[in-house]
């Protein structure tokens, strides 16, 4: 492969993260040639030993001479004048030089480390504020070379200009059992919504990476949305799944927690997050560019919280390096009350305060308005007690106030599974009440893996047990059905953790006395994603399996026929026992 053509692949949107053109060798360097064995094109020079091809622009248009006949010649017309020692210093000076400048030329050409430790990938931004038009942000990852000097341009339709994007900015992650690196991130600003542009990143002011995005949509534009948890465990479920995300388009994907398996660490990000949804091309077998050109939410799940011990782990709590979030939701700070405390020798914490900034422990609960759907992100882990006045009084005015169509709740434990699997793990539906209020429409979560879909139903809990079990009263409306009767009474939550990681409870699939009497839907024998189209008037929201088909599809509308719901008591949330009715 050419060194030119090399660094052309290299700098192409679906090049493998981390490519790097491969060093091209730098020719031998052979004994030096007596006069009878230089050739054509090649001089000696008897003071410099380096001897190198020269360049055929270095040549001239005739051969040079060689030294014998030169010397016989000069003999012939006497002795060798000052001027002539002078042109021939100079002369082979320049042969030198041009000889060099090869030798450079190679160089230049191979760098020692790659460009990217990641390549670009599209975040919502730092700066989003409730309400507002969504930002978008392109971030990578780069060597620690803090010589290189990094920039974004964005190229839209309507003048075909590339146009320079702010300054980028960086932290540098050094922390424990990874070389240092840098996570740069810039916001593209000027787009206009819902069209589509062009970015590329600069180094040292050459392109080195380059993909098209759509801007984000505005409120009155049709948006379409996906939404797969449980997902980065490196498996071939996980990448099918990429795959048929992929296929779907949407204009954005939200992961409701367990970002990476197993501990959330810096180094299963590498194994098990990036090759697959930045994989050089899209195939089930690979996975899909997606974040190249598709922006990507996360709200933390257990196991990204999971390696909060720093000695253990130095490379632990990867989601607050590595994804760039906005920073308006409670204004939790380190060490606070209710805040995940870091483990570990104190020189571990600062480095990981140190590349986190204002990001840790703030990120993990945002929110955020793409189209006509406002998102309130959340941290479920039950380090954090929503039920604290202050927090559930953000919770409930960010929902409230919010103008948006539709209002969606996003975090990592559902409230109401009927999965044998996690099935104890039920403290966020004490929540439900503050959704019902505020006008949430739906709630999506993952950590059980697989797909759950709820009735339309309230609930006022009762008791909240030290295990995480809740008890209360609950209302369902069965005379929903999603496709005549559209207008729902009451909140639907739905569970999408299947996007990756082993399934949970095949068998109860086609069992539905094992199922809660909240459950509608259940499909556990594949790996699935939701898929929402979102404009005005409705939702309308399908299930895709691995194989891309279809396995459950309804409809919410805000206006429509309504059906009467009873409420009834609900004790058995207590339980692990199977109920034997519907």
């Amino acid at each position: 492969m050419g060194t030119e053509h090399a660094l052309r692949l290299a700098a192409r949107p679906d090049a493998p993260a981390g490519f790097l053109p491969p060093v091209p060798r730098f020719p031998p360097i052979p004994a030096p040639p007596t006069p009878k064995s230089v050739k054509r094109g090649q001089e000696w020079q008897p003071e410099v030993w380096n001897w190198l091809p020269l360049p055929r622009e270095a040549r001239g248009s005739a051969p040079p001479m060689r030294p014998a006949r030169a010397a016989a010649c000069l003999a012939k017309r006497g002795a060798l004048t000052r001027e002539t020692e002078e042109r021939g210093r100079e002369d082979r000076m320049s042969r030198l030089l041009a000889a060099l400048g090869v030798a450079v030329a190679w160089l230049a050409g191979a760098p020692e480390a790659p460009v990217f430790v990641v390549r670009p990938y599209l975040q919502a931004g730092c700066s989003a504020r409730p309400g507002e038009p969504a930002g978008l942000t392109v971030a990578w990852h780069s060597p620690d070379t803090p010589e290189a000097q990094w920039s974004l341009e964005v190229k839209r339709r309507r003048d075909g200009r590339w146009e320079p994007c702010p300054r980028p900015e960086h932290r540098r992650v050094a922390v424990g059992g990874i070389a240092p690196y840098r996570v740069w991130w810039a916001e593209a600003r000027g787009l206009e919504p819902g069209r589509a542009f062009q970015y590329r990143v600069l180094r040292n002011g050459r392109a080195v990476a380059a993909a098209s995005a759509r801007a984000p949509k505005r409120r009155g534009q049709p948006s379409r949305f996906a939404i797969l948890g449980d997902c980065g465990a490196g498996t071939s479920g996980q990448r099918r799944i990429a795959y048929q995300a992929w296929r779907q388009h949407p204009d954005y994907i939200f992961i409701p927690g367990d970002i990476v398996y197993g501990r959330g660490r810096v180094s299963e990000y590498r194994d098990n997050f990036w090759p697959v949804y930045l994989a050089a091309r899209e195939s089930p077998a690979t996975g899909a560019p997606l974040m190249a050109s598709t922006l990507f939410l996360a709200a933390p799940g257990n196991h990204d919280m999971g390696a909060r011990d720093l000695g253990q782990y130095p490379d632990g709590l990867g989601y607050f390096l590595h994804w760039i979030q906005p920073l308006n939701g409670p204004p939790l700070s380190d060490g606070a009350p209710g805040t995940p405390r870091l483990e570990g020798p104190e020189s571990a914490r600062q480095a990981f305060r140190s590349a986190a900034g204002p990001a840790y422990p703030r990120m993990a609960s945002f929110s955020y308005d793409y189209g006509d759907v406002h998102w309130t992100v959340i941290d479920s882990n039950p380090y954090l007690n929503w039920d604290e006045p202050a927090l559930r009084r953000w919770l409930e005015q960010d929902i409230q106030r919010s103008g948006a169509a539709w209002k969606i709740v996003g975090f990592h434990h559902p409230g109401f599974n009927s999965s044998k699997s996690h099935f104890g793990d039920q403290w966020m539906r004490a929540q439900a009440p503050v959704f019902e209020r505020a006008g949430a429409d739906l709630v999506v979560s993952g950590h059980v893996h697989n797909y759950q879909r709820t009735h339309p139903l309230r609930f006022t809990p009762r008791t909240v047990g030290q295990a995480g079990t809740v008890t209360g009263d609950l209302s369902i409306d069965r005379g929903f059905d999603g496709s005549d009767r559209t207008r729902p009474r009451g909140v639907i939550y739905l569970i999408s953790g299947a996007g990756g990681a082993g399934l949970y409870n095949p068998e109860q699939q086609h069992r539905p006395w094992t199922w809660q009497p909240f459950t509608a839907r259940f499909f556990s024998e594949k790996h699935s994603f939701t898929i929402v189209e979102a404009d005005a008037e409705r939702l309308e929201i399908r299930q895709i399996d691995a194989d891309g088909d279809e396995v459950d599809r309804f409809t919410i509308t805000k206006t429509g026929p309504m059906s009467e719901v009873r409420r009834t008591a609900y004790p058995r949330c207590l339980s692990r026992r199977v109920r034997t009715g519907s």
